[in-house]
């Protein structure tokens, strides 16, 4: 086969095919499957023929070739399989009220950041930096050359504002509701 006799890569293709088919077959429990891997064996085999070598007998490397290939064949579809079920399991714990809480989480998200940016620019600048920066009051004062007092200020009147706008939309949906 090293010498590119495409007759000697042929005879072998023909005396093996078959029973390596079979061979596969035990593993896979289809025929379609198994001719696949049995045939991949040989592209393979002939893609490498140049840097193939055989420390067996080439009856047994072609044997122990598709057994790898049927068990790389078999995880493969056991790993889909698993990803499959996971879905399923999932999909069918999954309510339309999770779905619905997820959309006026996001639209309560919304609504609290249209309310501050209705803030005063220094208010709106200092809820941003404690809420959303992760900044401590003491590192916004010092940043922004004010008090920490003032800061809390600042942070107490936003929350302020943000609850009253929220508890309006609140009232305003339960109203209309009714």
């Amino acid at each position: 086969m090293r010498n590119k006799n495409e007759k000697v890569f042929e005879s072998v293709f023909k005396e093996y095919f078959k029973v390596l088919t079979i061979y596969a077959k035990k593993y896979v429990l289809d025929f379609d499957t198994a001719k696949d891997i049995t045939q991949e064996t040989f592209v393979k085999l002939y893609e490498k023929r140049d840097e193939l070598v055989i420390h067996t007998s080439l009856k047994s490397f072609l044997y122990t070739s598709v057994r790898n290939r049927c068990l790389d064949y078999i995880k493969l579809h056991k790993i889909r399989q698993q990803h499959k079920d996971t879905i399923l399991y999932e999909s069918s714990t999954y309510t339309e009220d999770e779905d619905t809480d997820q959309i006026r989480y996001t639209e309560l998200q919304e609504k609290i950041h249209r309310i501050i940016k209705t803030l005063p620019t220094q208010n709106q600048k200092i809820f941003m930096l404690s809420r959303f920066g992760g900044k401590t009051n003491q590192e916004i004062a010092d940043e922004l050359n004010l008090s920490k007092r003032t800061v809390e200020t600042h942070i107490s009147n936003a929350i302020k504002k943000i609850k009253i706008s929220v508890a309006l939309s609140f009232i305003y949906l339960i109203i209309k509701l009714l």
